[in-house]
């Protein structure tokens, strides 16, 4: 083969190569022939002021188009709308001219709000945190507890004197949501989330109320995670021996309506003294009506695997300051260990 030829020959070959990889792509993108047959959704972001060559480069290296010059010659001359950034959710068996349709669409932007929900927060604090922020009142809130909810844990919370049945089981967490949602679709979010988490704990809800219960008073009680299981083990004790439970937390919590927005001694003392509640675990026996807050992941880890001890009586090491607690047998000892 002549010099001539071969070069005829390469010419040949690079314009097959040339129609192959460019100008077939190129044609089935601008007559709309989609990537593929099959759906299967892709999410894309298009940043503001991305220029239409590089929104097509996106597509491209995302498979959902073949070709960005393609894609550029079609969006400039296909109804010429200007193209929009946002996040989009695309699917590869749309064509160029269906994708730059919902390109040229304007998005609507729903504002959302992001909520924490500090551990042992109370239903009623949730509600004042809640109308604070503008998402619901505390009143609809609260009267939200009282809706349905398909929950199987929630077949077994029993009939009780409680305030709020759902107390204990609105999982504290960081949570988005949008500005316009409804207390019913909070709680919601807020079950099922604790759903996810006692699942992965226990798949075994026969127990669940006496549980969260259990967990709401270690989590007002215990301000170490290290001492979550020996305080559960000193009320595992104490129900077992028939002794009151004598939780300051759980007085508070009924006198103070669930706010814990009151701090001094001598008002407890009085409230343990006066309070005729069952919420009162100075003068009921074994654990209160219900949950008295909404506990956290240890907390409830806790309560499921309480440590194995014989203490009976816990109090704050004032000489620590650090949140830790002297566990003792006996009464005397407990008196004695008062620092």
């Amino acid at each position: 083969m002549n010099k001539k030829k071969i070069i005829i020959f390469s010419l040949i070959i690079l314009a097959l190569i040339i129609t192959i990889t460019f100008i077939i792509p190129f044609i089935k993108d601008v007559a709309n022939i989609p990537v593929s047959k099959k759906s299967e959704e892709v999410v894309v972001v298009i940043d503001n002021y991305t220029p239409t060559l590089k929104i097509g480069t996106i597509l491209e290296k995302n498979d959902l188009i073949r070709n960005r010059f393609a894609f550029f010659f079609k969006a400039k001359t296909t109804d010429r709308k200007p193209l929009n950034s946002g996040t989009y959710t695309f699917n590869k068996n749309m064509s160029i001219k269906e994708i730059i349709g919902e390109l040229s669409k304007p998005q609507i932007i729903i504002k959302t709000v992001m909520i924490t929900f500090p551990e042992g927060y109370t239903v009623e604090q949730m509600g004042e945190l809640l109308e604070e922020e503008n998402l619901t009142t505390s009143e609809e809130f609260l009267d939200a507890l009282n809706d349905d909810y398909d929950f199987e844990f929630a077949e077994y919370i029993p009939e009780g004197e409680y305030n709020y049945a759902l107390q204990g089981f609105l999982f504290p967490s960081t949570y988005e949501f949008y500005e316009e949602t409804t207390a019913h679709d909070i709680i919601q979010k807020m079950l099922t989330q604790f759903e996810t988490e006692f699942k992965a704990l226990s798949d075994d809800y026969e127990n669940v109320f006496e549980i969260v219960n259990k967990a709401s008073i270690i989590e007002k009680e215990a301000k170490l995670e290290s001492e979550r299981p020996k305080i559960s083990g000193v009320l595992e004790n104490r129900i077992e021996a028939g002794m009151p439970l004598q939780v300051d937390a759980s007085v508070l919590y009924a006198a103070t309506n669930g706010l814990f927005n009151e701090s001094d001694g001598g008002y407890i003392a009085n409230q343990i003294a006066t309070l005729e509640s069952p919420y009162n675990t100075y003068k009921i026996p074994g654990l209160p009506a219900g949950p008295i807050c909404n506990p956290g992941l240890t907390s409830l880890q806790a309560a499921l695997s309480p440590e194995e001890h014989s203490y009976l009586y816990y109090h704050t090491d004032n000489e620590k300051d650090d949140g830790s607690h002297i566990f003792t047998e006996s009464y005397s000892e407990h008196l004695a260990t008062m620092n």
